[in-house]
């Protein structure tokens, strides 16, 4: 196997504006992470796989607040991001981030990447307090993401609304909403529906404002481009919702190849078990997912009797929050990938003080059936994740899992397997990025066993987020150090 080469890009973006004058000079950015320091921690060898390619600092006015609130602003981990690709540009959509003490509303951002440098290009004051919590691209490039709102203790409970996004590959995106009425929606998928060539929409919420608490709503697509709601008693044989009132996750898929779409629907939370009249037994059995599909092609969905294993589900303050629907093994059927948060503990419903984190490979047998597979399993206190991505990380044709992950402070979490070691005289440590991967191998996952450390500098409050670019697996790492007045966007890729 060829020796893997890392490659970062690392971007500073600064921010300024209002009367306050945050800049700093040219070398003053660079002094910060030049390659002595970065290649020299804790008297370590010298990462002989690392290489910065790129160090930039790009004067914006992303936020024109006083002193304070920009600190206070700032100092957050952006984790509800939407990147894409458009025309071999990247860009980023960046939202405010949950659980701060807020000033104010905040806008969607936007930044992309020109030649080596990651670049501010405009903040969209329409769209406040949005956090993309889930999100899925509409064949012509457009983005429907799902907006669950901020979680903050000056805020009532969060709802936004769903969001379609146009013009993508240009720098004035465009918004509409797709629902028009709020709820904590968390989680989306797209699918023409009803057969009229037109995509269409369903997402899951957790608590909804229209008074409709079915576990997830369909919003059809129009000629025009705008969508139309209809209701649970138009779009369902009988009554097909009544037994599952809470769901996290939501797909769209043809899971018995008959040429007729299937909604796939997890559970989440401690809905697991239960009687028929709410939960858990249905044809017999009891389950973590609902199969709908419209087996008369009438545009009627009804629940199919699935034999999908619990996995996960068992425990009952475990909650799907999202599905990826992918050949996994070449049989030319699709199959599951779940990711998992909540508590193992029957008897700790609120996930604290650190949440599990699992995930699940369901492989489809062609018969209504499912195996599945445990591939991931920790608690927040040894890697913090944030669902993940299937990307060909090897380049072997097939898609790999790559996680999605966050670092906060040792106060608050302490990613013991990710961070190798930590300098506590700053904000710097030593990560390894293979922990992050598991390798696809016909259906079965095996962590990635290369040694892909790294120093990352201002460690604090980075997100890392898996991408595909021109052929090559990358990570970018957002981040906000806590006493800075600019965003670090990092890029890591890996040749093999």
């Amino acid at each position: 196997m060829k020796k893997l080469l890392i490659l970062l890009s690392n971007l500073i973006v600064a921010c300024s504006g209002g009367g306050n004058d945050f800049n700093q000079t040219e070398e003053s950015i660079k002094n910060l992470s030049d390659n002595s320091s970065e290649n020299d921690f804790n008297n370590q060898s010298t990462f002989d796989n690392v290489k910065r390619v790129v160090h930039s600092k790009v004067q914006s006015s992303i936020i024109s607040k006083n002193a304070d609130e920009v600190k206070t602003i700032l100092n957050e981990v952006p984790h509800q991001t939407v990147y894409y690709e458009r025309n071999n540009i990247q860009r980023l959509i960046i939202g405010p981030n949950d659980y701060l003490d807020i000033y104010g509303d905040r806008p969607l951002k936007l930044f992309k990447k020109i030649e080596s440098e990651w670049v501010f290009v405009s903040e969209f004051n329409e769209i406040i307090d949005a956090g993309p919590r889930d999100y899925d691209f509409f064949k012509n490039g457009s983005i429907a993401f799902a907006n669950c709102g901020l979680e903050s203790p000056k805020r009532e409970w969060p709802l936004g609304y769903l969001w379609k996004v146009s013009k993508t590959e240009s720098d004035d995106l465009e918004f509409s909403q797709i629902s028009g009425y709020k709820a904590f929606w968390h989680s989306i998928a797209l699918g023409d529906l009803n057969r009229d060539k037109i995509e269409d929409v369903v997402s899951v919420q957790m608590r909804t404002t229209d008074g409709d608490n079915f576990p997830f709503h369909i919003f059809l697509g129009n000629q025009n481009g705008s969508f139309s709601k209809i209701s649970s008693q138009d779009f369902f044989e009988k009554d097909q919702g009544i037994f599952f009132p809470s769901a996290g996750s939501i797909n769209i898929s043809d899971l018995d190849n008959d040429g007729n779409k299937d909604i796939i629907l997890g559970a989440y939370g401690n809905h697991v078990y239960g009687s028929q009249e709410h939960h858990g037994e249905l044809f017999g059995q009891k389950y973590g997912f609902q199969v709908y599909s419209d087996t008369n092609s009438n545009n009627r969905y009804e629940i199919i009797p699935y034999n999908i294993p619990f996995g996960s589900f068992e425990y009952l303050n475990m909650g799907s929050t999202k599905i990826e629907i992918e050949d996994l093994n070449g049989d030319k059927k699709d199959d599951l990938v779940v990711f998992f948060e909540g508590s193992i503990d029957s008897n700790n419903s609120s996930c604290m003080p650190s949440c599990d984190n699992y995930i699940d490979v369901f492989i489809n047998n062609g018969d209504r059936s499912f195996s599945q597979s445990r591939i991931f399993a920790k608690n927040q206190t040894e890697i913090s994740a944030r669902e993940f991505e299937l990307i060909d990380v090897d380049n072997d044709g097939d898609k790999d899992i790559a996680l999605k992950s966050w670092q906060f402070s040792d106060e608050i979490i302490l990613n013991q397997d990710m961070i190798i070691s930590r300098d506590k005289n700053s904000n710097d440590g030593v990560i390894d990025f293979s922990n992050l991967i598991y390798i696809n191998n016909n259906g079965l996952f095996n962590k990635l066993n290369w040694n892909l450390s790294f120093k990352v500098e201002e460690l604090n409050r980075s997100y890392f987020i898996p991408i595909y670019s021109n052929g090559q697996f990358r990570y970018l790492r957002v981040s906000t150090p806590w006493d800075k007045d600019y965003i670090i966007i990092s890029e890591y890729s890996f040749n093999l």
